[in-house]
């Protein structure tokens, strides 16, 4: 079983993603909306193997995580794209945010199967998955128009949670929710 650990964000993402994408679809004769795996989130560990003896660990890890840690702000800032089919915001972690997302991986890294990618150390990259499925030719076009018309925004990491999959190695793998914590906010 694959599984990826990451915070959901609230709804007013979702319908921010909405709009972009059906601005994309109106502007340039596109198929919207377009379909995202799963609601906006933010990615804290990329996908791993686990076996099911080791799934007990991660959830005492996010227990702990949430025993030890307080909801964080995060900022939405600008595009990014990081292929050529979807566009991605950029996202700033706050120092609390910083400091939650090393204290989860420290512990993470005691699981010793877990595989890490070379973008997840030692300073990792975040974003959010604005749209998914733009035409690869239009791209940069896309990349264009969308990018002002980009809002700032300020979230909240108030949460984890460990999705898995079995279809992993399908082009639009299901993730299902297994576990999750949610951060006392301040």
């Amino acid at each position: 079983m694959r599984y990826i650990l990451c915070c959901q964000l609230n709804q007013s993402i979702n319908q921010y993603q909405k709009e972009i994408a059906q601005q994309i679809a109106n502007k340039f004769g596109l198929q919207a909306p377009f379909s995202l795996i799963m609601p906006a989130h933010i990615v804290l560990k990329y996908d791993f193997e686990l076996n099911e003896q080791q799934l007990p660990l991660i959830k005492a890890i996010l227990t702990n995580i949430q025993q030890q840690c307080k909801a964080s702000l995060l900022s939405l800032r600008n595009i990014k794209y990081a292929s050529s089919q979807s566009i991605y915001q950029q996202v700033i972690l706050s120092e609390s945010a910083l400091q939650l997302y090393f204290n989860l991986r420290d512990q993470l890294k005691a699981i010793k199967s877990i595989e890490w990618y070379a973008f997840e150390n030692p300073q990792p990259y975040f974003n959010c998955k604005l749209v998914e499925g733009c035409v690869t030719q239009r791209i940069f076009e896309i990349l264009n128009h969308v990018k002002p018309r980009i809002k700032y925004l300020e979230v909240a990491l108030d949460n984890i949670i460990l999705l898995s999959t079995a279809s992993y190695n399908t082009t639009s793998p299901k993730w299902e929710p297994i576990f999750s914590c949610e951060l006392t906010k301040t």
